[in-house]
């Protein structure tokens, strides 16, 4: 018996990845998509588009969970996706967007989680323990803190985690590029007409079954 996921995880431990055995063996599955609220429409259509036509089984689909994030993140259909207006929206609470996908990624302890994250921005606002927003500019540490606090939970759940950096900044790519060290993921950071290309791309690469076997 081994898993498919390069290294073991976090809800079989004593199941040895066939990693261990056969060096560079990888086998993987479903990914969780993250994009800031205000993704303009005319991507977030292509990535839709792209996907479905990628991906037409409905037992895969169910696996997805699709999270917008703004000042606040919430859990998305498609649909809801695709029928947003591009609009500026003050804040990015990717501390919020990652609690809610290390929800979904322990909802099921016997699948392979994979995080995709589309960001044009730091994370400017976080949860705070009663449920309300807490916003500031420049990043707040304690925001940055409870960020990285997810992002570890994620990765000791054993997520494959990738990040698409929308923009040039050099403060958005140095905390890019830190959390991707950190949770041992990547980054790509494609021209804006490419980003559906990109994630679906990735996506693909990895979706294929990735139970024990």
């Amino acid at each position: 018996i081994g898993l498919g996921h390069p290294t073991r995880i976090a809800s079989w431990p004593d199941v040895p990845a066939v990693a261990e055995t056969l060096p560079g063996f990888t086998n993987t599955t479903w990914y969780g998509l993250l994009a800031p609220a205000g993704t303009p429409k005319a991507i977030v259509s292509r990535i839709n588009a792209e996907m479905r036509k990628a991906v037409k089984s409905p037992e895969f689909i169910k696996h997805l969970e699709l999270i917008g994030l703004g000042r606040h993140a919430e859990v998305m259909q498609i649909e809801q996706l695709t029928a947003l207006d591009a609009m500026w929206e003050k804040g990015t609470n990717l501390h919020h967007a990652l609690l809610l996908a290390n929800r979904h990624f322990r909802r099921h302890p016997h699948e392979q989680p994979v995080l995709l994250i589309v960001t044009d921005g730091e994370p400017t606002s976080h949860l705070e323990p009663g449920g309300e927003v807490f916003f500031d500019y420049p990043p707040h540490p304690r925001t940055i803190a409870l960020s990285v606090r997810e992002l570890d939970a994620a990765a000791r759940l054993g997520a494959q985690t990738t990040f698409f950096r929308l923009g040039e900044d050099a403060g958005l790519a140095r905390f890019v590029d830190s959390m991707a060290r950190r949770a041992g993921g990547k980054v790509v950071a494609p021209e804006l007409g490419d980003l559906g290309a990109a994630v679906v791309g990735s996506f693909l690469g990895s979706r294929s079954p990735a139970t024990p076997f």
